[in-house]
């Protein structure tokens, strides 16, 4: 996947089961063109983003990332996998 490096990380805070989603599925979020990153136990930083979402509405991206770990975290580990 195409990514686009931002000039200036975009840190936010996040609880500590958000950060360690972050932490277990770095790999896939790479897939997917995301370099994410715990700063400390409640922050995140992002990197870099698929370069389709370059010039997205930053708060807007996080949010659809948060919404979509929730989502993961839910599902039994079983369903993860094709998640």
């Amino acid at each position: 996947m195409s990514t686009q490096k931002l000039l200036i990380p975009v840190t936010f805070n996040a609880d500590r089961l958000e950060v360690a989603t972050v932490e277990e599925h770095a790999g896939v979020l790479h897939q997917l063109g995301f370099d994410m990153a715990p700063l400390s136990p409640t922050a995140l930083a992002v990197r870099a983003v698929p370069a389709m979402l370059a010039s997205a509405d930053g708060r807007r991206t996080r949010a659809c990332i948060a919404a979509r770990s929730a989502r993961v975290r839910r599902q039994p580990r079983a369903h993860r996998a094709s998640a």
